[in-house]
């Protein structure tokens, strides 16, 4: 059992940070995995994450920035790693 030291405090997370944890870990699976299907699903229940963390007014807005900050290298690593005919495939 792990006891937390006299005067120290557990911080509670949030329903709305744990879902964007969450579907921020889903994301980075499916980006590992190759799922490019999964990965689009993902992102769009992570925008959707993020959007309802950032508008919780009991969250705590350093940690949204660090959870954002996580996320947005995710992305940059995606986007480096897209295959060339997918940048030049006519929408």
């Amino acid at each position: 059992m792990l006891l937390q030291p006299a005067g120290a405090f557990m911080s509670l997370v949030s329903s709305s940070v744990f879902s964007l944890k969450r579907a921020h870990q889903e994301l980075e699976k499916a980006f590992v995995s190759g799922d490019w299907v999964a990965v689009r699903h993902w992102d769009k229940v992570l925008a959707e994450a993020l959007r309802v963390a950032c508008n919780d007014t009991s969250n705590d807005l350093p940690h949204i920035i660090g959870q954002l900050e996580k996320i947005l290298n995710s992305y940059a690593r995606m986007v480096s790693a897209l295959p060339d005919a997918c940048l030049t495939r006519p929408h």
